[in-house]
């Protein structure tokens, strides 16, 4: 779902940074993150003092979204790519 969200406004070249729990498997989210334009980089871990343990996901933006994302509020949560 986040990746829905903030990849459509990421330009070409760019970068999204997104943090996950350490719970969290990114590689889940292929499918949704090569749909959006992008390509999943690395993936960075990083524990804090509030959390303990985390990661920080990166994707590259490479090509552009298609116009029907991100949906309409409510349906990524229901629905979502991955």
């Amino acid at each position: 779902m986040l990746v829905e969200l903030c990849l459509p406004l990421v330009r070409i070249g760019g970068r999204l940074l997104a943090q996950k729990t350490e719970a969290e498997d990114p590689a889940a989210a292929r499918h949704a993150i090569e749909l959006l334009g992008g390509e999943l980089l690395e993936v960075h871990a990083s524990p804090s003092a509030a959390r303990g343990a985390g990661t920080i996901v990166e994707i590259g933006k490479s090509r552009w979204t298609p116009e029907r994302y991100p949906r309409r509020p409510g349906i990524p949560a229901r629905k979502p790519l991955g």
